[in-house]
């Protein structure tokens, strides 16, 4: 999977007058998943200033006073009297690689949401992957494809409980995993392994004799 950049000029990143901080988040992101962003400021927010998030590919108004563009995909949440959160729901690659920003009045504070190999996880989809058992001279060999995942997964296979590691490789866009090792033909249950940082992906399949 190729991380979406940025296209164009990213716009100037007005610094904070120290009023307004807004927190990007420093867990794992993830596709598919929600992100959540937060605003703090260093005083009580009075209740009669307008309260805006911006963002996302267009760098287009989000929320505003708490109505939001889209119900369905940003929704605000009042924290305290000098924090508020936006969460983006069903997160894409569309909302990656994006300025963000908040605003009281006319307090901002505006980041940019990078992502890379350290903080962004994209998982295979649930029964997504098919073993491909190719047979010659009584024995198999494994292959499998994972699209669109991200980082470079290391990748192992259990065969009758021995381990044996896998080899990835990157080809147009896509990662290969093969086993370059032969499986005995008396070998009924495989369980391939991928690992994404500290999330696993396995799957399951019988040996097709």
């Amino acid at each position: 999977m190729q991380i979406r950049r940025f296209a164009g000029v990213r716009p100037p990143i007005t610094p904070s007058n120290l009023e307004l901080m807004l927190e990007l988040p420093d867990e794992m992101i993830e596709l598919g998943k929600e992100l959540k962003l937060k605003c703090k400021s260093l005083q009580d927010v009075p209740p009669h200033k307008s309260r805006q998030w911006r963002g996302g590919e267009d760098n287009k108004l989000l929320c505003y006073d708490g109505v939001t563009i889209d119900s369905q995909k940003y929704k605000e949440e009042i924290k305290s009297s000098t924090a508020y959160e936006l969460t983006v729901e069903n997160l894409s690659e569309n909302d990656l690689q994006c300025p963000y920003a908040c605003r009281i009045g006319f307090d901002i504070d505006q980041k940019f949401l990078n992502v890379n190999e350290e903080n962004f996880i994209h998982m295979p989809y649930k029964n997504a992957t098919n073993l491909i058992y190719e047979q010659q001279h009584g024995t198999y060999r494994l292959s499998f494809e994972l699209e669109k995942v991200y980082p470079k997964p290391v990748c192992m296979v259990i065969i009758n409980g021995a381990l044996r590691n896998l080899t990835v490789t990157d080809e147009a866009g896509k990662y290969m995993v093969r086993s370059y090792n032969n499986i005995g033909i008396t070998s009924t249950i495989c369980i391939a392994s991928c690992l994404y940082h500290t999330k696993r992906y396995v799957t399951r399949d019988m040996l097709r004799q």
